[in-house]
């Protein structure tokens, strides 16, 4: 190979083709970064993707139901886009917690097409018997969900939120015997995301760490007060040479 083809594909090979992901904790990311090991180092990449998904799935919201309180003589309510759809255990001779969950799925998927969602009684716990119901759209529109329980029984839901906010803060580097700013800045407005999430190239040369900051996660104007939403999934890959020095 001669000295112009080698040097091209060094040049290739050193141009930063494919990240290195690593997940930025979730926990904590609604608001800005608070220490200076925060987010994700960079390893001097030029560019580096960042990554936030608010959904399970992307082309569909999933929500997830548990029975926080057994009762075998509560009706259990699930309301889909407005429509109510209710489980008397009572009525129907419920005997376990099985039986529970079974009813609250069949009574939603009874809902009729306009729920526009799919339940389906799962295992959560490991345990093999099914505890908690999954609720996942036919399409991609968000639908709305609430959730009630007459007398002794209750439930819980944890949602998809559909829309947050997400700002990108960046802690600046330096070559060896320079002292950077070792505070946090960032030099964009927000951006504001939907179902469809956020996947951006950014110019990260001279930059050292970076976080991105998830809030203000937006529920469905029609979800239930009880309900809750999950944290997101935060990526970060930075663009690293693929040469070995």
């Amino acid at each position: 190979m001669d000295i112009y083809t080698t040097a091209t594909v060094a040049a290739v090979l050193m141009a930063g083709r494919a990240p290195v992901w690593s997940t930025q904790a979730s926990l904590g990311s609604g608001s800005p970064p608070g220490l200076p090991t925060s987010g994700v180092r960079l390893e001097g990449a030029v560019k580096t993707l960042a990554h936030v998904s608010i959904r399970e799935d992307a082309a569909k919201r999933t929500s997830r139901i548990s029975v926080t309180t057994l009762s075998l003589v509560a009706t259990y309510t699930v309301t889909i886009n407005g429509i109510a759809s209710a489980y008397n255990a009572g009525g129907a001779g419920a005997a376990d917690l099985e039986d529970v969950v079974d009813g609250i799925a069949a009574a939603i998927n009874g809902g009729g097409a306009a729920t526009t969602v799919t339940a389906t009684a799962y295992a959560a716990s490991g345990s093999g018997a099914r505890d908690c119901v999954l609720v996942v759209g036919d399409g991609q529109e968000d639908y709305s969900i609430a959730v009630a329980a007459t007398g002794a029984g209750a439930l819980a839901c944890g949602a998809d939120p559909i829309g947050a906010a997400v700002q990108a803060w960046w802690l600046p580097g330096a070559r060896a015997g320079s002292t950077p700013p070792t505070v946090w800045a960032t030099a964009a407005e927000p951006v504001l995301i939907d179902r469809r999430g956020f996947l951006e190239r950014m110019d990260s040369g001279g930059l050292d760490r970076l976080y991105l900051q998830v809030y203000d996660k937006s529920p469905h104007p029609r979800d239930g007060a009880s309900v809750t939403y999950w944290l997101p999934v935060i990526s970060i890959g930075p663009c690293l040479s693929e040469v070995e020095f």
